[in-house]
Formats: structure tokens, sequence, C-alpha cells
């Protein structure tokens, strides 16, 4: 063969060797580049649903983190609520154990007072049960207490306890209504008047009004 000829031939076959090759590597180079976008894609969507979970989450703890806040700020509120009412009826109570003191006072000036006293005395005596008995009175009703009401109230002490009884009255300084009845050697003492009346039924009397109030 012409070596012409077989110069030609062999310039055309490697020609076509050499766009075989850059077929095959095109071929192989696209292959390499979509299966690289496809996870280029695929690692872009594990990102975003990852991103998207975690600011779900992250949401989540928040709108927790809120209703806690609004639970706490409702229940402060709340109770500082029931504390300005409660303050508020402990005022209204106070006055009116205030205002009951100074009728107390008032009442020493009714015309039912010395029946007031000789029920309190009585009262004193059914508690004390002894037959000699020593009633204090305040400074303030000594006017009251004559030989007929004494005489009176022995009677009714009298009925009540026991074998009868002896009564002997002292005027004492306390303003207070009522009177302290003790046996004679002072052994036993029952204070009958309105404040120390008023202390033993306190708390019953405090909590009604409250719940009144």
């Amino acid at each position: 063969m012409d070596k012409t000829i077989l110069s030609q031939v062999n310039a055309e076959n490697a020609e076509v060797i050499c766009a075989k090759i850059r077929e095959e590597t095109d071929s192989e180079v696209n292959a390499i580049l979509g299966r690289a976008q496809s996870q280029a894609q695929q690692i872009l969507q594990e990102a975003r649903a990852q991103a998207a979970q975690k600011q779900a989450t992250q949401l989540t703890i928040l709108e927790k983190d809120l209703e806690k806040t609004r639970e706490k700020a409702h229940s402060s509120l709340s109770l500082e609520k029931k504390r300005f009412t409660l303050e508020g009826k402990n005022t209204v109570v106070l006055s009116v154990l205030e205002l009951v003191k100074h009728k107390a006072d008032d009442f020493r000036r009714s015309a039912g007072y010395g029946d007031f006293l000789q029920k309190a005395i009585v009262e004193g005596a059914q508690v004390i049960e002894q037959q000699d008995l020593e009633i204090r009175f305040s400074y303030k009703d000594e006017r009251l207490f004559d030989e007929k009401f004494i005489a009176q109230v022995n009677a009714a002490c009298a009925a009540v306890v026991s074998g009868g009884c002896s009564l002997r009255v002292r005027k004492e300084e306390f303003g207070d209504i009522g009177v302290i009845v003790s046996s004679r050697d002072g052994r036993m003492m029952f204070d009958n008047r309105f404040t120390a009346r008023l202390e033993r039924m306190y708390e019953s009397i405090y909590m009604d009004l409250l719940r009144e109030a």
C-alpha cells in the first residue's frame, strides 16, 4: 500500500478513536455531573428538612415557654387580685369590729345595760360554780351597783349555784363594759367583760364578717 494512503488511513483512524474517546468521556462526565447534581439536590432537601424540623422544634419549645410565662403571669395576677380583695375585706371587717367596740361603750347608757350586767354575773357564777364569789365592776358602772341591784344579782346567782351563793362586789379602774367574776380565794376567774367576750368570739365573728364583706 502506498505510504501516503497508509498515513491517511492511520490519521483517520486516530481521529475516529479520539472522537470515540471524547464521546465516551463526555458521556461519563455528564453521568458524573448528573449524579453529583442529584446528590446535591438530595443533600439540599435533607438540609431543608432538618432545618424545618429544627425550626419546628424550636417553635414548639418557644410556644411552651410562652404558655408557661402566660400561666405564671395569670397566676400572679390572680393572687394579686385576691390579695387586694382580701385586704379590702380585712379593712372592712376591722372597721366593723372597731365600730362594735364604740357601740358597746354607748350601750352602757342604755336602759338594758343593767340586765346585761346581771346576765354577765350569772354566767360567770355558773362557770366558777362556787358559793363565795367576788364581782369586779368598772368604776363607770358604780351608779348601778346599789343595794337593790346587788340583792337582785345575788338572788339570780343563788338560783343557778348549788347551795346558794354570797357575793362581794369591788370597783375596779377598767373602763370596759361587763364584769370579772372570780372565786373569793382568787383561784378561779371568769373575765366576762366585753373585750374578753369579743376575743373569745373574735375568730368566729371575723370569719363571718369576712364572708359577708
